[in-house]
């Protein structure tokens, strides 16, 4: 009975991640997804990161794509299948911190809670992006550090160690639940509830992964791009006050919308918060209390902890788009969980409702609760269902334009050939696959952090004019406005270098005239 118990609970989840999967990489922004894939393809084929390829994210995801496509080839296979993995893990973690927090009791609620919101289309979730990455990092880092409190042995702490110095190297702000844990652990070290020597092996587990990435990076000679990129240009942010240590209500009027759909978690995540203080309050210091919930009552405060700190993270990065909630998602669903797993009181849930009515209230509105949530994740799945030619279909019902527009980059170049795309269109350079000239591949940078963006302007125009690519290519409207400006002088090398070749669904290709042409790398 255990044993198909359990397979009905990995079936449950494997399901919830097909159905993601399905979906998330045929959304509405996958925008994101395509430049991390082809940044790691740029970089499988020889390329540096920040000397040739930059960004101003840590460098983990381009070499978990570059990994990937090493094993699966250029197609979307290894994106797909990395993030499929990611999911999971997420999802098996959560399981296993509500256990360890809650008792076996709340294994199935927290299967569904799950499935409902940790596979949410609204927030992306699962998508090939730095979030997947942070939260699957946070999350199996909980549920290891959570083992070892339960007296699983000092391999659980050093995973945990792992998996939080493996977070910041997908996204600088995936520190969270790091940060929650290692607070944790200091507090219980400083009471004497645990060995000083466990929190060095906590803090030398959670360098290896920063060793290792400098130490490849310093091999590379890229260092000290590398800190420019991840580090000082980010400083800019908050010179243009995009960013701000103190986040004002400005911020939160930003999340409203995507926040509305997470009202009924948050309200059940409120009272399981308060039944926990008012369990905490009423049961003693000592041996009753120690089991209470299934689980140690002093460890569940890295929960809220997590939480805190993911909010605040989220508002001093300064993003607005709903895809920035998906860390706080996981803290979130354990701290509505624990609204069951208090009344379940670490016993058979089924045992709490026959004793208590007040348990399949909470059940049933935890249940209804999961319903709408994952009711309005299947409405953004129909939308990307709807452009494909199946549901479980790689293939889309009618091609994107950058598809088609690739198609006849890729005619007229060959695999030695850089081409440019000016402006911000990912998709086209990842189904291209063709050398970008320039390390600075996009320009979106230059008006989010205008007017101190110029440089990223001048360095992309300066490759350009330095390198030859084979093809520049950009939209109609961004070709008019070249002759505008600063960018004049510019449009007239460009019209003397290079000669219309075709126009594409809004898309000009240019290509090198002939005389001029030269190939690189």
């Amino acid at each position: 009975m255990r044993l198909l118990a359990r397979s009905a609970v990995f079936a449950l989840m494997l399901a919830a991640v097909a159905v993601s999967q399905s979906a998330v990489h045929w959304g509405e922004n996958p925008s994101d997804s395509y430049l991390f894939g082809y940044s790691g393809w740029q970089i499988l084929h020889g390329a540096r990161p920040y000397a040739d390829v930059w960004d101003n994210k840590p460098p983990g995801i381009w070499w978990l794509a570059a990994g990937a496509m090493a094993l699966t080839g250029e197609s979307r296979f290894g994106e797909i299948a990395v993030s499929a993995a990611a999911l999971t893990v997420t999802l098996a973690a959560l399981v296993a911190i509500a256990r360890s927090l809650y008792g076996r009791a709340v294994t199935l609620p927290a299967v569904l809670i799950g499935a409902a919101l940790l596979t949410h289309l609204r927030y992306e979730c699962g998508a090939f992006r730095t979030e997947t990455f942070v939260t699957a990092c946070e999350c199996a880092l909980v549920a290891a550090y959570l083992r070892w409190r339960r007296g699983n042995g000092t391999a659980w702490l050093v995973l945990a160690g792992l998996a939080a110095g493996g977070g910041p190297w997908f996204k600088q702000s995936g520190v969270a639940a790091a940060a929650a844990c290692g607070m944790h652990l200091l507090w219980l070290s400083v009471r004497g509830q645990a060995r000083w020597r466990d929190a060095g092996i906590f803090a030398a587990a959670a360098g290896l992964p920063s060793l290792c990435a400098v130490g490849v990076l310093t091999c590379q000679g890229v260092l000290g791009e590398w800190w420019y990129a991840v580090v000082e240009f980010n400083r800019l942010y908050f010179e243009v006050r995009d960013a701000a240590w103190m986040p004002s209500l400005r911020m939160w009027r930003f999340f409203e919308q995507p926040l509305t759909p997470l009202a009924g978690v948050g309200l059940l995540a409120l009272a399981g918060a308060v039944l926990h203080v008012l369990r905490v309050r009423a049961c003693s210091d000592h041996a009753d209390s120690s089991q209470s919930g299934g689980g140690r009552p002093k460890d569940f405060i890295v929960v809220p902890l997590w939480l805190v700190l993911s909010v605040y993270l989220i508002l001093v990065s300064g993003g607005v788009l709903a895809y920035h909630l998906a860390p706080l998602l996981p803290p979130l669903a354990l701290l509505a969980l624990s609204a069951v797993g208090r009344l379940a009181g670490g016993g058979s849930l089924a045992r709490a409702i026959v004793r208590r009515p007040s348990a399949a209230i909470v059940v049933a509105l935890l249940a209804g609760i999961c319903i709408n949530v994952y009711s309005d994740s299947l409405s953004f799945a129909r939308k990307a269902w709807s452009t494909k030619t199946h549901w479980y279909s790689p293939g889309w019902a009618q091609p994107p334009e950058f598809v088609e527009q690739a198609e006849v980059i890729r005619s007229m170049t060959t695999a030695s050939d850089t081409i440019y795309v000016w402006g911000w269109d990912p998709g086209l350079y990842r189904f291209t696959l063709r050398r970008c000239c320039s390390r600075h591949a996009t320009l979106e940078k230059v008006s989010q952090i205008a007017p101190r963006g110029g440089f990223i302007l001048s360095a992309a125009v300066g490759d350009i004019r330095a390198r030859r690519p084979a093809v520049v290519a950009m939209s109609a409207a961004d070709h008019e406005q070249l002759r505008c400006g600063a960018t004049a002088e510019f449009a007239s090398w460009l019209a003397a270098n290079y000669e219309l070749a075709a126009e594409v669904r809004g898309m000009r290709i240019l290509r090198v005239r002939l005389a001029g042409r030269e190939t690189t790398r």
